[in-house]
């Protein structure tokens, strides 16, 4: 899930972010770092090598982004309800991303910071099946730049941080990123519900991570002999019980459904 914000000031050694936006559901970032690679020579020997990092290249693909964060991370213009592309780069601003790691068979968290980066739009896919859109991306094409840190006279490239729970990134991810209005917690509308063979019962969330709508929620029932469920509606199958769940952000809830004969 990652987040963009753009660049309000930049001076001295602190750069000042507008709040940031959810840029959807990541399904994978890919880094690709520009190192120099050169050689000084001193009177026709090698003196000196030079391979350190000049900048990197960020590709973002992700799932559900919305129009305003497009509008936001991409610098498209608003006209109305209407968002036009320009053709220009986005506006610099930083990324702010989770990762899952394994270490010693346990599960660790790692936030990801690139202080300044600007985007622009790279590919789109999409997949229908009949008039139902099944699977859909977006793919941004990043330019990583260094942030020159007057204090220590370093530039900076990237900022990483460990965490033990995905609650404690979570917190942090937001913290880092300047988004508010988000919870960490996801609760149904309910967490028990009968419907009969036939029927259909909807689920909804009534607390969720900001973002997250019907649609964007992975939802599986485990036992579709009983029961089915799509963007939250759930169809009954045959008699028995199912639970059916809804992930989101790494956090998830559940229901009971008790199905009828018809």
């Amino acid at each position: 899930m990652p987040a963009f914000g753009k660049i309000v000031s930049e001076g001295g050694n602190a750069i000042t972010y507008a709040p940031g936006v959810s840029m959807g559901r990541v399904v994978r970032v890919s880094i690709q770092w520009m190192m120099a690679d050169g050689t000084v020579f001193g009177d026709d020997a090698l003196a000196e090598s030079e391979n350190g990092i000049t900048g990197m290249t960020v590709d973002v693909e992700t799932t559900e982004m919305s129009p305003d964060a497009e509008a936001e991370v991409l610098g498209m213009e608003k006209d109305g309800d209407a968002y036009w592309d320009t053709g220009d780069s986005g506006p610099d601003g930083q990324l702010v991303y989770i990762r899952v790691l394994k270490e010693h068979g346990k599960y660790i968290y790692r936030v990801d910071t690139i202080p300044k980066i600007s985007f622009g739009r790279n590919q789109e896919d999409m997949q229908t099946k009949g008039q139902t859109v099944t699977f859909g991306t977006h793919s941004v094409h990043g330019t990583g730049k260094a942030f020159f840190n007057s204090a220590t006279g370093k530039s900076r490239f990237r900022k990483k941080r460990y965490f033990q729970t995905w609650e404690d990134a979570y917190a942090y991810y937001l913290a880092e990123a300047g988004i508010s209005g988000y919870t960490t917690s996801l609760t149904l509308n309910t967490t028990a519900a009968t419907v009969a063979a036939g029927s259909t019962v909807t689920l909804t969330a009534v607390s969720a991570p900001s973002g997250a709508t019907a649609s964007t929620i992975a939802w599986e029932s485990d036992n579709e002999a009983v029961a089915t469920v799509e963007d939250g509606v759930v169809t009954g199958v045959a008699a028995g019980t199912a639970i059916i769940s809804g992930s989101y952000g790494g956090v998830t809830a559940s229901c009971r459904v008790t199905v009828t004969a018809a």
